[in-house]
């Protein structure tokens, strides 16, 4: 996949002098269905541009030689529509070397007044990590009502980006 954005990340890097410094985009290719009230790792990204071979469809690993600061984001839309657009709370977070390290959103509906179909939110962290640690993103949708399946959107608005800092 390119655009007009990711097919000339590599030439506005090096005109920047950071060439040599791992940056990954990546997006959903396609809905994920995860358990109601679970974390569960969301899987299935494709990288739109990965500069170092460090993105592995859900993990983002520090390359050798590349230890540092980075700031990792992520914006991740969930359905409920097809669980009658009822649920109660979904809530987004970055995982580093399979530990919850932040949630990036959480979206909660009041009691009665609870109507979500699709909804997303995003957010941002930034991250010393060592060479060989690695970054996920994980999911949570609590709905009470057992009909239906919940989803996480698999369409190019959500999506997942590192980069290194210094």
């Amino acid at each position: 996949y390119t655009d007009g954005v990711t097919s000339n990340i590599q030439t506005q890097l090096d005109s920047k002098g950071v060439a040599n410094r791992p940056v990954v985009t990546a997006r959903k290719g396609s809905d994920q269905t995860i358990s109601r009230n679970t974390w569960t790792k969301i899987t299935g990204f494709t990288d739109n541009y990965d500069s170092d071979n460090a993105w592995s469809g859900s993990r983002f690993t520090v390359p050798s030689g590349k230890a540092g600061r980075y700031l990792c984001s992520a914006n991740v839309r969930v359905k409920f529509d097809s669980a009658g657009s009822d649920g109660e709370q979904a809530i987004g977070a970055f995982y580093v070397n399979g530990g919850q390290k932040t949630h990036f959103f959480q979206l909660s509906m009041a009691n009665g007044n609870r109507h979500m179909g699709i909804v997303g939110g995003t957010g941002s962290i930034i991250l010393d990590l060592a060479v060989g640690h690695y970054v996920e993103v994980y999911g949570y949708m609590q709905d009470d009502s057992p009909s239906g399946s919940l989803k996480i959107h698999g369409d190019s608005s959500t999506g997942s980006q590192v980069g290194f800092m210094r």
